[in-house]
This record gives structure tokens, sequence and C-alpha cells, in this order.
């Protein structure tokens, strides 16, 4: 759930695996910069530390120059506070 707020216009996620914390995701951008603000969202959630970027390449597809790219992140749980009565 906390990928599809995090996720901007004009990027397209192909691809999420989980295992054991380590997160892989694929996907494609409308352009590097489209990318680059997805991983700072990422970044700036809760749930997702150690942001990486392992491939980027740009591809034709229909026509248009799209950015496919790999990332890699460690998913981390947000502490709760809880109140005692």
């Amino acid at each position: 759930d906390q990928l599809t707020l995090v996720l901007p216009e004009r990027v397209w996620v192909t691809s999420f695996k989980e295992s054991d914390g380590a997160i892989a995701i694929n996907g494609i951008g409308l352009n590097e910069s489209a990318v680059a603000i997805f991983m700072q969202n990422l970044e700036a959630s809760p749930y997702y530390r150690g942001v990486e970027l392992q491939v980027t390449e740009q591809i034709t597809q229909d026509g248009h120059k799209l950015q496919r790219f790999s990332l890699s992140a460690r998913a981390t749980s947000p502490l709760r506070s809880e109140t005692v009565n």
C-alpha cells in the first residue's frame, strides 16, 4: 500500500520482490528525473531505507524514449508510539 503512495506519475513498477527485508523493484520511468523523484519518495517513507539505483538504461517503447530501472532497498517498520493509561 505504501508503494502506491510514493509512486509518482510517469513511473510504473513492473516487479516488486521482498525477501527477508531485502527489496528489489524494477520499473519504467518517463525520464531520469521521474526515477529520481521515485527514489527520493521511497527514501522519505518510513517503510524503506537504503534505496540504491542498481541499473538504469534508456529504452524505446512505442516510439517513446523511456528509462528502465532496477532499485534495491531495505524494508523497515516505523516505530509506533504507544500511550500508557
